[in-house]
């Protein structure tokens, strides 16, 4: 391109011979830009690099490595006796995240699923953890590191409920295991116990909070292995947080519908891989009414209890404020202690449930069930986010 050497380049800069030395697009100006998006290409590389390889074991021997979960007896026979099928939109997440975890050799996956909530982000991280512990990508146990305790313990019950219907067709033995800040003591010590006596053909899923970052925890789990750690809605944990567990994983994979900024930046200037998982097309209503219009909300409400839909009231306080008085309007409309109190003077105890975060697991967990109980009469749960 003819241009001037990089030292030629900075006197022109500062001292043109001409006006067309000024322009911003002179041979000078190119030139220094050119070295400044090197060094900056040089570094990402650099840094995705020590990111793939950097305390991946060299030694690692993966046991198959199948090129499609479809060839994998375990991941078929977990996608076969699922209570439903997987979408067009999963499927190819699915093929897309195996190729970089159970069959690549780019060293560990360290890729972003986004996904609309609904969209099936869980059950797709479940089939690729499967993967990765039969391929031996690092070890036994899959961990998935939630926000909350409620977001836990959901996790918990549904890929209990997918893992028991594997039993049936699998040798395979499939273990979940919880721990969040309850789990302490001796409890906990049992628990890293089982996990560090599995065996070759047990798969265990290590569901928890930020108590899965603390470092007696990591230090087990690096010594147990790690073959994929998942951390869901990826936006709530800090940096450190989500490099605690990256770092002793041999693959990790960041879940999250609304990604931070910090992410994105990652994921546009190649650190971070990215996959986006497609919700299937659906029609959805979204009304807003004011306030002072509840009884509308009320009358349509009591509409779909009557047809036998199941409702969430989502309300941003646990109980009112010190400030608020009964003859404040808007006391009783955004918190769940006097939400709950209205609707079960309407519908009745029996149809209304309620949760929030300072409940005891076991209440909370009561709630949850009746509501997710068919047979049961319960149609609103009425809880903070």
């Amino acid at each position: 391109l003819r241009w001037p050497t990089l030292v030629d380049a900075f006197h022109l800069a500062h001292k043109p011979t001409s006006v067309d030395e000024t322009r911003i697009d002179s041979p000078s100006r190119k030139r220094i830009a050119f070295e400044e998006l090197s060094m900056q290409q040089a570094q990402i590389a650099l840094s995705r690099w020590e990111l793939k390889h950097f305390g991946r074991n060299p030694d690692l021997q993966r046991k198959e490595a199948y090129s499609s979960w479809r060839d994998s007896p375990l991941v078929y026979a977990a996608v076969t006796s699922l209570p439903f099928s997987l979408t067009s939109q999963q499927d190819i997440c699915l093929e897309e995240l195996w190729d970089d975890a159970v069959v690549g050799e780019d060293g560990r996956m360290l890729r972003l699923l986004q996904g609309d909530v609904g969209s099936g982000k869980t059950v797709v991280a479940y089939l690729l953890g499967l993967g990765c512990i039969e391929s031996g990508s690092g070890g036994r146990v899959v961990t998935i590191m939630c926000p909350t305790q409620l977001l836990a313990s959901q996790h918990a019950r549904t890929i209990s409920q997918y893992a028991s219907r594997l039993q049936n067709q699998s040798d395979w033995r499939i273990h979940v295991e919880l721990l969040n800040g309850n789990v302490i003591g001796k409890a906990r010590d049992d628990l890293l116990l089982r996990l560090e006596r599995s065996d070759d053909n047990h798969a265990v899923f290590l569901i928890g909070t930020h108590a899965l970052t603390t470092p007696d925890i990591i230090g087990r789990l690096e010594q147990i292995g790690i073959s994929l750690a998942i951390i869901d809605e990826e936006q709530r944990f800090g940096v450190r947080q989500r490099q605690a567990l990256t770092t002793a994983a041999a693959n990790s994979l960041f879940m999250s519908a609304t990604p931070i900024p910090r992410s994105i930046s990652q994921k546009r200037c190649g650190l971070v891989d990215f996959t986006h998982l497609q919700s299937e097309p659906r029609r959805v209503e979204t009304s807003i009414v004011p306030s002072e219009s509840l009884s509308k909300v009320l009358t349509v409400l009591t509409k779909k209890v009557e047809e036998g839909s199941k409702c969430f009231w989502v309300l941003p306080r646990i109980e009112r404020e010190a400030g608020d008085t009964d003859e404040d309007s808007t006391s009783d409309l955004n918190n769940v202690e006097d939400r709950y109190k209205m609707l079960v003077e309407l519908f009745g105890e029996n149809r209304v449930c309620h949760v929030h975060g300072r409940m005891i697991d076991k209440d909370r967990e009561a709630q949850i069930a009746r509501f997710a109980d068919p047979s049961a009469q319960a149609s609103i749960l009425v809880g903070t986010t």
